[in-house]
């Protein structure tokens, strides 16, 4: 299955009380810019993910690598080929 970049959520505080149920903790393995993006890559174990916010989203949640974090998708966002 893929999964977009921009369907990846990322949460510093463990979600509560959201109809998505596909919430994975994880650790920020590293961090850069893309075009007008930042890409955080997530360490879920023997997975990393890719999610790519907004430089501001990046400025608020104050997040680094190495932080632990939560990353939300819906199921309707896995494309299976």
């Amino acid at each position: 299955a893929l999964l977009d970049p921009m369907d990846i959520i990322i949460s510093v505080k463990k979600p509560k009380s959201l109809s998505a149920r596909n919430i994975i903790e994880g650790k920020i393995s590293a961090m850069h810019e893309h075009q007008n993006n930042i890409m955080v890559y997530i360490n879920i174990g023997q997975l990393i993910l890719k999610s790519s916010i907004t430089k501001s989203a990046s400025k608020n949640l104050h997040i680094n690598p190495g932080d632990r974090v939560w990353i939300i998708f819906k199921a309707s966002s896995l494309e299976w080929h």
